[in-house]
């Protein structure tokens, strides 16, 4: 009976592609047996895919993104640097009416018409919730 050598495990790495800012997971030693690139867009686009990303708004007015789909530990973590930070409709409504988003309407006039209508019907879904409350 001939001895055999040691089983080796292979080595591999996984790496997400982000130009000088590569991110590689598994085994760190470049001579390792298997490396895989990935881009990060493909990598993006599998999470954004499996997030389905929701966006709630509270009765006080924050709205915030909702992503369904993922763990809690990885919603947590996104949320803890700033990826999902909630906002608030003021904040939105600021944005929206920047000269420089007006200014990519054909027609500004008409689709800030458009807005009021949309506001005064929340505005009044509103009302009526509050007297259903009295």
């Amino acid at each position: 009976m001939s001895r055999s050598s040691p089983k080796r495990a292979t080595q591999f790495s996984l790496c997400v592609d982000e130009g000088e800012d590569a991110y590689c997971a598994g085994h760190s030693d470049p001579a390792g047996d298997i490396t895989l690139i990935i881009d990060a867009e493909r990598v993006e686009s599998a999470v954004l895919a499996k997030a389905r990303l929701e966006v709630v708004l509270r009765p006080d007015g924050t709205l915030t993104l909702d992503p369904m789909g993922l763990s809690e530990a990885v919603i947590a973590d996104a949320r803890s640097k700033g990826f999902l930070a909630d906002t608030d409709l003021a904040s939105l409504c600021r944005v929206c009416l920047d000269e420089k988003m007006l200014g990519l309407e054909d027609e500004p006039r008409a689709a800030l018409g458009v807005f009021r209508e949309r506001l005064a019907t929340c505005l009044g879904l509103v009302d009526a919730t509050m007297k259903t409350l009295r």
